[in-house]
């Protein structure tokens, strides 16, 4: 039972990480977009819970619009991409660094409520960290800088909004804050170290990619067959469908020379045949087919039986040498 709950978790998560992600996004567009859904779900919760506990609190009208803004912005999540531009992820923070400079600027410093100008700066370093939209974070960094610097002119007592507040909600509102605070940097920290690591595996598939397309060009000895390599490559490393005919095209005769040898070769034997003629390695393999290292390792050991492979044999020289054989058998 805990395995299907984990599991419908995983598909819910899923749906909202993949929510209006276009099928054509770059690896890296595809990255942060994915990130960027999850940020965006989070920061609907973050209005409910904040909705949720003004309510118990007694002030129904801050609830009330706390509650609003969340179903805004939920529904702008499901329903419109808008939150892939960054301008209009701009007017969402910037309304909600005005919402925390009008209430902390009202109630005091010492409801806490200053804390969430933090907030706001973690959200910058995150939402608006490229050449392309640095200038939003700027902006609302010196914002944020000028609100502070205003409500502590005035002594955050800048608006005359009388809500009854005693000196022990004061208290609690500003441990709620803190706490959120504390777990809103987690979120940001979550996101940021997924991020850059996305990036990083990235740049390391791309250089791994090309040392692979390199090599196969060199043995077949012809630069008209690169971009159909480099193509051949990226199906791979996608775990894509149509990974297999694009192999038959660049090595024509390799499946006849596979077959002679066990005529009753699978498909998937001739799957991983097929990655190991690219010269992936175990842990390459298990990332780009989404298997368990120990699987792939089983797999190998299965293709020596099934191909009567000596066990002194190197599985990559063996596959190599059949590959390069029928391919100048063809020429």
């Amino acid at each position: 039972m805990l395995s299907d709950k984990s599991m419908g978790i995983r598909k819910f998560w899923d749906f909202i990480s993949n929510r209006h992600l276009s099928p054509h996004l770059g690896g890296l567009e595809y990255v942060k977009a994915r990130v960027l859904n999850q940020y965006a779900f989070l920061l609907c919760i973050f209005f409910f819970v904040d909705a949720i506990k003004d309510l118990f609190d007694g002030f129904f009208l801050t609830s009330l619009f706390l509650f609003s803004l969340g179903i805004i912005i939920l529904m702008l999540f499901f329903f419109t991409k808008a939150r892939f531009r960054d301008s209009f992820v701009f007017s969402i923070v910037l309304f909600c660094s005005v919402l925390i400079f009008v209430f902390s600027s009202a109630k005091g410093f010492d409801n806490g409520l200053t804390f969430y100008y933090f907030g706001i700066l973690l959200a910058c370093i995150f939402l608006f960290n490229e050449r392309k939209n640095y200038f939003y974070g700027l902006t609302l960094l010196l914002l944020v800088l000028t609100f502070f610097y205003i409500g502590h002119r005035y002594d955050f007592e800048l608006f005359d909004i009388k809500m009854g507040e005693s000196v022990e909600f004061a208290r609690r509102t500003r441990i709620h804050t803190f706490l959120q605070l504390v777990v809103f940097t987690g979120f940001n920290a979550i996101f940021i170290i997924t991020k850059n690591s996305e990036i990083t595996r990235l740049y390391e598939q791309k250089e791994r990619s090309d040392q692979i397309i390199m090599k196969l060009t060199r043995k077949l000895n012809d630069n008209s067959q690169s971009a159909q390599i480099e193509r051949l490559v990226k199906l791979a490393m996608e775990d894509n469908v149509l990974f297999l005919s694009v192999f038959k095209e660049v090595f024509p005769d390799c499946y006849e020379a596979l077959a002679d040898i066990n005529p009753n070769m699978t498909q998937e034997e001739f799957r991983f045949c097929a990655m190991l003629k690219l010269g992936f390695t175990t842990k390459e393999i298990a990332s780009y087919t989404h298997l368990a290292i120990r699987s792939v390792q089983t797999k190998k050991n299965r293709l020596r039986k099934s191909f009567q492979i000596a066990s002194d044999e190197d599985l990559y020289v063996w596959i190599d040498r059949i590959a390069t054989k029928s391919s100048e058998s063809s020429i």
